[in-house]
C-alpha cells in the first residue's frame, strides 16, 4: 500500500488546498501510530534513564523508504506553494511541514505503566544513512519555504528563524543521541545561512552552546557561523533596532567577536579541514568595532585569558595569536600607521586592557623552563610595535594614552616568574624594543616615558 500510495503523488496535482492539508495530516497520523505500534516499554541500560530503543520505523520500512521520501518531499512542497501569502501564512505552512515530518525526525514522548514520560529516538544508528536521505527533503522543504516569502526573508518571522528555534528545543534537546545530532547538523548545514537573521537572544543562545557538554552543538555553529551575512546584519542593527535600543549595535558586535573567539579557542574545530572560521576572522577584522563597549570588551578578554593555553601566545601561527589580531583590532589598534581617526569613548580602556591580557600571558609562559628563549623575543617586540603604531598613528607619541600602555608593557620587567631563565631575555627584549623606532618614526615612542 505505501509503495502504490507513494508513486502516484501525480493524483496530488488533482487535490485542493484543504485535501492537500488533510493528506499531510493524514500521512503524519498513520506514520506517528505506526511508530507507537512497534515500540517497546523496556528501556535501554544507558545513562539516560528516559531513553527507549530507538523507533524500528526506518529498519521496518527499508524497503519503501526512498518512495516515502519522495512522497513527503512532494506533499511539503505542495504545502509550501498552497500557502498563504501573509505572515499567517508561513507559520501555519510551517507547523504543516514539521508535523508532516514529525514521526521520522522528533524524540517520541512515551508514557509508561508508572506514569513516567520516557523518549524513544527516531532511528537506530545502523539507520542513519537513510535516515539522513530523509531529513535532506524535510531540508529541501524548509527552503522552499523560505523562498515562498521573500518578503519576510532575513527577519526572525522567516522560515530561517522558524528552523534555528526549532532546532534548539527540539533537534538539539539534550537526550538525542549523538548519532542522530550528527545528521541532523550535516544536513541542516546545507539550508541558506546566507539568508538567517541571528537576533541577540539567537546570539546569546548560540554562546551558552560553547558550554554544552555535547560539543557537536557547536560545532554545528562553527559551520553555519561563516555563512551568514554579517555585513547585513550588522547594518540592519544599527539601521533598525539602534533607534529604539541604543546598546543593540554593541552587544551584536561584543557577541560577533566572543564567537570568533570561542571557535578559536576548539582544536576539534580548527582541525577540520573545511571550517570557515579564519575565512569569517577577515572578514570580521574590517568591522567598525567603535560601537563596542569597553565592559562588554573586557568580559570578552577575560573569558579567553581563562580558556586559553598561555604557551600558544608564542607560538606565530597559533590560533591564539589570530585571537589576539582581532582582539587588538576590536580595542581599536590600528593594524598599521594610519592618519589620526575618530576613536570611541572606552578606545583606552580597551586597548589598555588588551595589552595587559598580552602581558600575563607572556608572564605565564616564565614558569615553564623547557621554552626557546626566542620565541618570547618576537611576541615582546610584536606587542611593543603595536603600541607604537598606535601612538604615531594619533600623532601623540607622550600622549597620556600611550603612557598607559607602555606602564601596561613594562610589567613585563616586573612580573616574571622569579625562577625564570627568560628574565634575562625578557629584559634585554622590551629595552631593545624601547630604543629601536618603527621605521615609520624618527625617534622611539615616548622614549624618556619608557
Amino acid at each position: 500500500m505505501i509503495g502504490s500510495l507513494a508513486k502516484n503523488r501525480s493524483d496530488l496535482l488533482k487535490l485542493t488546498s484543504k485535501e492537500v492539508f488533510e493528506t499531510a495530516n493524514w500521512l503524519s497520523s498513520f506514520f506517528g501510530d505506526l511508530r507507537l505500534k512497534s515500540t517497546s516499554s523496556q528501556a535501554l541500560p544507558v545513562s539516560l534513564p528516559t531513553l527507549l530503543p530507538p523507533s524500528p520505523l526506518y529498519s521496518t520500512l527499508q524497503p519503501y523508504i526512498h518512495f516515502i521520501g519522495s512522497f513527503l518531499l512532494y506533499t511539503g512542497q505542495l504545502l509550501v506553494a498552497y500557502g498563504d501569502e501573509d505572515k499567517e501564512g508561513i507559520g501555519s505552512t510551517w507547523k504543516l511541514i514539521v508535523k508532516l515530518f514529525d514521526p521520522w525526525i522528533h524524540m517520541t514522548p512515551i508514557k509508561q505503566t508508572d506514569n513516567t514520560m520516557n523518549f524513544q529516538p527516531c532511528w537506530n544508528d545502523v539507520d542513519s544513512g537513510i535516515a539522513s536521505d530523509l531529513i535532506g527533503h524535510f531540508v529541501t522543504c524548509i527552503k522552499s519555504l523560505q523562498n515562498r516569502y521573500p518578503s519576510l526573508s532575513f527577519s526572525p518571522d522567516d522560515a530561517m528563524s522558524r528552523l534555528w528555534n526549532h532546532y534548539k528545543s527540539y533537534l538539539s534537546q539534550s537526550i538525542v543521541p549523538g548519532y542522530i545530532l550528527t545528521v541532523f547538523n550535516t544536513r541542516l548545514v546545507e539550508l541558506p545561512w546566507e539568508l538567517f537573521f541571528p537576533t541577540q537572544h539567537v546570539l546569546t543562545q548560540m554562546i551558552e552552546m560553547e558550554a554544552d557538554s555535547i560539543e557537536e552543538k557547536f560545532i554545528f555553529i562553527s559551520r553555519i557561523l561563516p555563512q551568514i551575512n554579517w555585513s547585513a546584519v550588522v547594518e540592519k542593527y544599527g539601521s533598525h533596532f539602534a533607534p529604539t535600543d541604543p546598546n543593540a549595535p554593541s552587544d551584536l558586535i561584543g557577541s560577533l567577536l566572543l564567537l570568533n573567539i570561542m571557535m578559536l579557542s576548539k582544536k576539534r574545530i580548527m582541525e577540520c579541514q573545511d571550517n570557515l572560521i579564519l575565512e569569517l576572522v577577515e572578514k570580521v577584522l574590517s568591522f567598525s568595532w567603535s560601537s563596542l563597549s569597553a565592559s562588554a570588551y573586557t568580559q570578552i578578554i577575560q573569558w579567553q585569558e581563562d580558556h586559553c593555553n598561555p604557551y600558544m601566545i608564542l607560538e606565530e601561527k597559533s590560533c591564539l595569536r589570530i585571537a589576539i589580531k582581532l582582539l587588538r583590532v576590536a580595542s581599536e589598534f590600528p593594524l598599521k600607521i594610519t592618519s589620526q581617526q575618530e576613536e570611541s569613548e572606552g578606545a583606552a580602556e580597551k586597548r589598555s586592557c588588551c595589552v595587559r591580557f598580552e602581558v600575563s600571558l607572556i608572564l605565564r609562559c616564565t614558569k615553564r623552563s623547557d621554552i626557546s628563549l626566542d620565541l618570547y623575543s618576537v611576541s615582546i617586540r610584536d606587542l611593543y610595535r603595536t603600541i607604537e603604531v598606535a601612538a604615531i598613528s594619533d600623532g601623540r607619541p607622550a600622549s597620556p594614552d600611550t603612557v598607559t600602555l607602555l606602564s601596561e608593557f613594562l610589567n613585563l620587567l616586573n612580573n616574571s616568574h622569579p625562577d625564570s631563565t627568560a628574565t634575562p631575555t625578557i629584559l634585554q627584549t622590551v629595552l631593545q624594543s624601547i630604543l629601536s623606532p618603527h621605521p615609520g618614526s624618527s625617534r622611539p615612542v615616548d622614549r624618556k616615558s619608557g
